[in-house]
């Protein structure tokens, strides 16, 4: 079973809110997933909350991030 961390990380443009999904042994590779933007964010946050769990569970190590004015991550929209 896989573990679950959501965090704020420090950029260069304020904050971006992140959720770290870690497996239960020693990671055997990386995966960043960045969602899309807008109203695709609403749409595909279950699934990509699906993928990362999938993922962890195979033994990688997943990084989901908001991007600069979006989902929960500072700033304004329009830079985005």
């Amino acid at each position: 079973m896989s573990a679950r961390e959501a965090f704020f990380a420090d950029a260069a443009f304020g904050q971006r809110f992140c959720i770290v999904n870690r497996p239960s042994g020693q990671p055997r590779g990386l995966v960043l997933l960045v969602p899309p933007l807008l109203e695709e964010l609403n749409k595909s946050r279950r699934m990509c909350a699906l993928a990362a769990h999938a993922l962890a569970d195979a033994g990688l190590l997943v990084l989901r991030m908001d991007l600069h004015g979006c989902g929960d991550s500072s700033g304004d929209l329009a830079d985005a």
